[in-house]
């Protein structure tokens, strides 16, 4: 003889995806960043359960490929008006998922970026 205990945890679907897009909405600057997409369905483990009080503590993750918005008020034009490559550079790679800039000048022989915005062109390479 013997007795056991036996833990059935469900949840709300529904309720779980709208806690994750939360989560990647608190996460994401809205202004300078886009989510490209979600993966298909969130994991979920189990992290704890309090069987006395009836709760459990799940881990929800899901994989978000997220991106700079070219239109973004960071990549503005604005932003490296009178800059030297290596300012704009530094500027860049301060942002969230850039990883490598390609800064040029044209024609070659300029050493700072033109102090009109409408002359600035910004090109954002996304690699996956």
């Amino acid at each position: 003889s013997g007795t056991s205990t036996i833990t059935f945890i469900t949840y709300n679907e529904s309720d779980l995806i709208d806690v994750l897009e939360d989560a990647v909405a608190a996460k994401v600057d809205a202004a300078s960043e886009k989510v490209l997409a979600l993966d298909n369905k969130p994991r979920v483990t189990l992290k704890s359960v309090d069987p006395v009080n009836g709760a459990a503590e799940l881990l929800l993750k899901q994989n978000v490929a997220v991106t700079l918005d070219a239109s973004g008020p960071a990549l503005a034009p604005r932003n490296f008006v009178g800059r030297n490559k290596d300012e704009i550079e530094r500027y860049l790679l301060g942002l969230d998922h850039v990883y490598t800039v390609d800064v040029s000048f044209s024609p070659s022989w300029i050493t700072t970026a033109p102090s009109v915005p409408d002359r600035v062109k910004v090109i954002v390479k996304s690699i996956k």
